[in-house]
């Protein structure tokens, strides 16, 4: 897709939701928006399909077309509710009630007008959607991506839910679990999809997930079929209270990877019969009750890597003595640290973490940590990981080394023993760099700097005899 004509297509859709602003809260409008992009998607690929006689991913009735919305006269709002409902009924494998939470007849004004909702359709229709157009799916997952990043700049940009996780920072999550064909993998905050979608790109895997929020839910899923991704398994439960089961039996994973909510309350858990919580549980927060989640979410030989705020990796007392039976038990294979404000809504640093259950000989009782915060350029008000940065890390961490100023090795054993916490600059000691000094330089600005001085010492002085006079 063209700079060009990729940049008038996000455009449209900043013209559409200055059609919604005011009318719908900021965090709402591009639900709505994002919901008309996937009905005129499928509408426009189900028309190429059937043009070039291919196979189609969703079915789409001949009422749901994008031509015959256009031609709707009345009851819009309802048109385009039953639409949605329709589409469910007609693809069966769509779990029931993905479209329910969004009612278009909000956009409908007290009077019944549905003009501003004919105007979003009108502005839409301007957008070909066809892979012909675009150039392809690749293409298309290109403008959503950078349509995303915009928007948690913008509407999105307080929004936790949606924690916009930037394309390098989720493939280098992904480099580091390794997933392979056929692995079931799991994301425990599915949010709206970031995460298992990086999964489905690189190979083909069984794709898990949970998701609390019952809209962001929804919106996971038409995420996932959007960017091409059919077959995925998510359920609408807290993952702590509700985890996804297999045959009774807390459900466990090849790879897990995911970006979890952060500074949750614990009191609500008082017991849990799938025996997730064997290293102890704080009364002061979730931390360490989704961490230990993932652990046993994992199976014998599983990986997975977790992005943590700072708390949970240095705080005392009864999580220091939880950190330091996970470390007994050599679960920590490498703790990345990363810089401040990588992400939309949160100015603090973040680490990742690599949990990994099957060690190779020559990583038991050590652990990786990684400085990555080079890696990492400013872009508008964000961090962002550079592909150079990216590939980096994950070189360092296959070879599991140690590099001057930007990786350590250490020996579990010993941390435990120190009950030091998992603080990456403990371990690493930065490269003091000699700075060269322009001595001319600073002998001239100390040369402005005094004729300014005495510019204000005359006029001083000036003043002082008048008062005296």
């Amino acid at each position: 897709m063209k700079r060009d004509f990729k940049e008038k297509y996000i455009q449209v859709i900043w013209q559409c939701i200055d059609e919604i602003r005011g009318v719908l809260p900021a965090s709402e409008q591009f639900q709505y928006i994002l919901m008309l992009l996937f009905l005129k998607r499928i509408s426009d690929l189900y028309d190429e399909a059937r043009e070039n006689g291919h196979k189609v991913m969703l079915v789409v009735p001949e009422s749901l077309r994008w031509v015959e919305i256009k031609k709707t006269s009345q009851d819009l709002g309802e048109k385009l509710n039953s639409c949605f409902k329709e589409l469910e009924v007609a693809n069966d494998f769509l779990p029931e009630g993905i479209f329910s939470e969004i009612d278009f007849n909000r956009l409908i004004a007290e009077d019944k007008s549905d003009v501003r909702l004919r105007r979003l359709i009108f502005q839409i229709s301007e957008l070909d959607l066809s892979n012909k157009t675009l150039g392809g799916q690749e293409e298309f997952n290109a403008f959503l991506e950078e349509l995303l990043e915009i928007m948690s700049e913008g509407p999105l940009r307080n929004e936790s839910g949606y924690l916009f996780t930037e394309l390098n920072l989720r493939k280098l999550i992904i480099d580091l679990v390794e997933p392979e064909e056929n692995m079931s993998v799991y994301e425990p905050f599915a949010r709206i999809g970031y995460i298992l979608r990086e999964f489905a790109q690189r190979s083909y895997c069984k794709l898990y997930g949970n998701e609390m929020s019952r809209l962001l839910w929804s919106l996971c899923h038409i995420y996932l079929l959007l960017t091409g991704t059919k077959e995925a398994e998510i359920i609408n439960t807290n993952p702590i209270k509700t985890p996804l089961l297999e045959e009774g039996r807390l459900a466990r994973f090849d790879r897990i990877a995911t970006v979890p909510p952060w500074g949750w309350k614990s009191s609500f858990i008082e017991s849990d019969e799938y025996g997730r919580f064997i290293y102890g549980k704080s009364l002061n927060n979730m931390d360490f009750l989704v961490i230990q989640h993932v652990l046993a979410s994992l199976n014998d030989e599983g990986k997975a890597a977790m992005v943590l705020t700072y708390g949970p990796l240095i705080r005392g007392g009864v999580e220091e003595k939880i950190r330091n039976r996970i470390l007994q038990d050599d679960l920590v294979e490498a703790v990345i640290g990363l810089p401040n404000n990588v992400f939309n809504n949160i100015s603090l640093a973040t680490a990742i973490v690599v949990f990994n259950k099957n060690k190779p000989e020559n990583r038991r009782y050590k652990a990786l940590f990684i400085d990555a915060s080079e890696c990492f350029e400013k872009r508008k008000r964000r961090m962002y990981l550079t592909k150079e940065g990216r590939n980096k890390i994950v070189k360092v961490y296959k070879e599991f080394r140690k590099e001057s100023g930007f990786s350590n090795v250490v020996d579990v054993r010993d941390i435990v023993v120190s009950s030091k916490p998992l603080n990456v600059s403990l371990y690493i000691e930065k490269e003091e760099k000699d700075e060269k000094i322009d001595f001319g330089a600073v002998f001239e600005k100390l040369s402005e700097w005094q004729t300014v001085a005495d510019k204000y010492a005359t006029k001083i002085d000036a003043l002082l005899k008048q008062l005296n006079k």
